[in-house]
């Protein structure tokens, strides 16, 4: 086993040396299995994903900006969308097109689903159904802002 340097500090205020010593004397794993104190003291850091896969914070906040940019725009496409035509209709098209892509790219999934499970499925599809119908009608009764405000006060 290889000696970490005594200055090296893992999420903690404790040195890797001691708190590896520490965790290998409880450690309780399976018999042939590296412990997580072995792992550390080993390779400097925790099993895992290298550094290279971990997102970093700003990267993750610009995912959010951009995801929140996507939803609240669909409130405006929505908006648009009902000028020409039902809320039913406009949610038959999003929701059937997006159902059709779906079984193209995973027929075999979708058809290994159990009947029990695509029942389920089906009643809660549509009571989600019936409160989209209801909050895309609700778009031709007031504004945008608002609309996305209260949906968005739902979800707290």
């Amino acid at each position: 086993m290889i000696d970490p340097p005594e200055n090296k500090v893992y999420n903690s205020d404790i040195p890797l040396k001691q708190m590896g010593s520490r965790l290998l004397k409880g450690s309780g794993t399976r018999a042939g299995a590296p412990s997580l104190a072995s792992e550390i003291l080993r390779k400097g850091r925790p099993p895992g994903p290298g550094p290279k896969t971990v997102m970093k914070t700003w990267q993750a906040d610009l995912c959010l900006i951009f995801c929140g940019c996507l939803w609240g725009m669909a409130f405006i496409f929505a908006r648009w969308a009902l000028e020409s035509c039902s809320p039913a209709i406009f949610l038959f098209l999003r929701f059937g097109l997006a159902s059709l892509a779906a079984f193209i790219l995973f027929p075999k999934r979708i058809l290994r689903t159990p009947k029990k499970e695509r029942r389920e499925g089906l009643l809660l599809g549509l009571m989600m159904g019936a409160g989209y119908i209801l909050q895309v009608y609700s778009l031709n009764f007031t504004e945008v802002a608002r609309s996305a405000f209260l949906t968005s006060m739902c979800l707290l």
